[in-house]
């Protein structure tokens, strides 16, 4: 038959009592599904093992078939169930050999597969390990804006030059330190803290009723005294 279902992923939410899942698209094999359960809780996603974790039915069928998960599935964690078919072409037509028609609609059906398996990893509603970061359209070279598709991303340098992004720990470390960041509290002129060097480096928003706001800096003099001076005046 031919291959009339687009679909390639189904997703499913827990009640904490039910078992069995269906996919709603065609595979040859058992392996050809991945189970990706998504934790309520914490967003952590866990790839699902064949005959461990789950026993399937309905391959080879077109309407697709179900799962059967062991345990259940908690309350409100997601499933996915996808089709993952590997990058590799196993029929082998040979010269002047006899060739079946039902060889060859297998081998171009797998083909349209693996197409709407690419298709899925550009999909914004895709689990995010199975998800690819793409650039957004119009984008040429890098240039334009980079869209993570709400993923984060891990594992970055500490910056080095001006145009550098920087870990949420580099910022954390360096705000306020020594005039390298910054930090902003807001007061009024008689809560303000008195300059120290606590507060060297830093900013304050100082904002009396009625009044405008003004963003004072405390610096360090040459005798080592310290002061604060006023940096701008607006919300900051």
């Amino acid at each position: 038959m031919s291959l009339a279902n687009g679909n390639a992923r189904d997703t499913h939410t827990g009640d904490g009592a039910l078992t069995v899942f269906a996919y709603t698209f065609k595979v040859f094999d058992e392996d050809d599904l991945r189970l990706t359960q998504v934790d309520a809780a914490t967003a952590a996603e866990t790839t699902l093992v064949l005959s461990q974790d789950y026993t399937v039915t309905g391959v080879g069928e077109d309407a697709g078939g179900t799962v059967v998960l062991s345990p259940a599935l908690p309350l409100d964690d997601i499933l996915v169930i996808e089709r993952i078919l590997p990058m590799t072409q196993g029929t082998d037509f040979i010269n002047q050999g006899s060739q079946l028609p039902e060889n060859t609609e297998v081998a171009l059906d797998k083909l349209v597969m693996r197409m709407q398996q690419l298709e899925e990893l550009l999909q914004t509603n895709a689990p995010a390990s199975a998800r690819v970061p793409v650039l957004s359209i119009g984008d040429v070279a890098g240039s334009g804006a980079f869209d993570a598709l709400g993923n984060r991303i891990e594992n970055i340098a500490d910056p080095t030059a001006d145009q550098d992004v920087a870990s949420k720990a580099y910022v954390d470390a360096n705000a306020g330190s020594g005039g390298t960041g910054f930090s902003v509290v807001q007061y009024t002129s008689a809560t303000r803290p008195a300059a120290g060097s606590a507060w060297h480096g830093k900013f304050v928003e100082v904002r009396d009723a009625g009044l405008p706001a003004e963003v004072q800096y405390c610096i360090q003099n040459a005798d080592d005294s310290y002061e604060w001076i006023t940096f701008g005046s607006g919300r900051w």
